[in-house]
């Protein structure tokens, strides 16, 4: 998926903090949800002390 050109302000306005350059990261890598590739599971951990 080839993302559209953004300057460097752009991108640094579009994620402020790093939560929200996360989240884009997310959605972008699942769209519809969390899958799991080997076995299709929708549940997963989130390690929060790893980022």
């Amino acid at each position: 998926m080839k993302m559209p050109e953004t300057s460097f302000f752009e991108w640094q306005r579009q994620f402020s903090a790093e939560i929200d350059c996360l989240n884009h990261i997310k959605k972008m890598r699942w769209p519809n949800g969390f899958v799991c590739p080997r076995c299709s599971c929708e549940h997963a951990y989130e390690l929060t002390t790893r980022n």
